[in-house]
């Protein structure tokens, strides 16, 4: 996780935000230059969850505010992009060029 989001955010921001990470699980689905990739995360206490999730919609270029239950769905420049926060998990949905958003957030878990 602390990988990943330092290819994007100061290394401070990174390591704070990979503070608490407990897991994670990544798939790709889809045919080649069509692929959905999901990523779900579990975290050790609901602060780092949401700490995570924030720097994450930040690192993947949402908009402020896309982890808020208001804003489901945003655009990035490698597709569109879903967060969702349920208790410890933290899910992230980006999806190919050309596919709808708001189709992603509606597959992520119910909060």
């Amino acid at each position: 996780i602390y990988v990943w989001l330092k290819q994007t955010l100061p290394v401070s921001e990174a390591a704070a935000a990979a503070m608490g990470w407990d897991g994670d699980q990544i798939a790709i689905y889809g045919a080649p230059g069509q692929e959905t990739m999901v990523l779900a995360t579990i975290w050790d206490t609901l602060a780092d969850a949401r700490a995570f999730a924030a720097a994450l919609a930040t690192s993947a270029g949402g908009p402020p505010g896309a982890i808020d239950e208001d804003v489901p769905a945003f655009s990035t420049p490698r597709g569109p992009a879903a967060i969702r926060t349920t208790g410890l998990e933290v899910t992230f949905v980006l999806g190919p060029p050309g596919s709808s958003a708001q189709s992603l957030a509606a597959r992520l878990p119910a909060p």
